[in-house]
């Protein structure tokens, strides 16, 4: 009997339910697979915006007084702007910006308002930017860079709408909470605080960011700041 019941097959399993795991196994490739090309078909698009984006920053600068996140190279924009490579910087913002517009209209995505949004800012248009970054920062929240670009749209239209310079503030603490590092945050976070009329809190924090970014232009802009509000702490503001 021990023979026997050692050497007696192991009961086979119905066909089905190997064809329905091969079923289940070809589902999740094809499903894996879809998502990839769905993703990469979007990708190149915002990819190329953001590398428009990083080139002009980093050569011609950018018409914006705060920091859009991601462009660790990037300069302050130069004081005399309309010359030829200055308008040509802003054609060439234009041109993308209208292909993301066109792509958007085709196929809304959070990544696609997101990059929208900054070529907005990028161009000095804040209303825009903000009604895209909206829209990617309720699909992203926990986005720390997001939420710093959706502060910046807030604190630049902060210029004709006061009241929103302290809904921005709150999106850079937000943004510094998930990320506390985040240099963009800090800079943006301290023209805020000088805008609200809190001069204490913005000098403190242009001089923290001067030691956490002391060898770039932004840094040496952060102690021009700090110096002014050393001397003329209860002048206003100017965003």
């Amino acid at each position: 009997m021990e023979r026997l019941a050692q050497t007696e097959p192991r009961p086979r399993r119905h066909p089905a339910s190997r064809h329905w795991r091969r079923w289940l196994l070809g589902g999740a490739v094809l499903v894996g697979v879809g998502s990839s090309l769905w993703f990469w078909s979007r990708a190149p698009v915002e990819n190329h915006a953001e590398a428009t984006l990083r080139q002009i920053a980093t050569t011609t600068g950018l018409v914006l007084n705060g920091r859009l996140a991601n462009l660790p190279s990037s300069k302050m924009a130069p004081i005399h702007r309309g010359d030829d490579q200055d308008n040509q910087a802003q054609l060439q913002l234009k041109a993308t910006r209208q292909d993301l517009e066109q792509r958007l209209i085709r196929t809304p995505t959070p990544a696609g308002h997101r990059a929208l949004g900054r070529f907005y800012l990028a161009e000095g248009k804040p209303l825009a930017a903000f009604a895209h970054l909206q829209l990617a920062v309720q699909a992203f929240p926990w986005d720390a860079g997001l939420q710093s670009d959706f502060g910046l749209a807030l604190l630049e239209a902060a210029r004709t709408s006061p009241e929103a310079a302290t809904e921005a503030l709150e999106a850079f603490d937000e943004a510094l909470r998930l990320q506390p590092d985040l240099l963009e945050a800090h800079y943006n976070r301290a023209r805020a605080l000088e805008i609200l009329g809190r001069p204490t809190e913005a000098l403190a924090a242009w001089r923290a960011y001067a030691a956490r970014d002391a060898q770039s232009a932004w840094g040496a802009a952060a102690r021009d700041r700090a110096a002014f509000l050393e001397r003329y702490g209860n002048a206003p503001a100017h965003p």
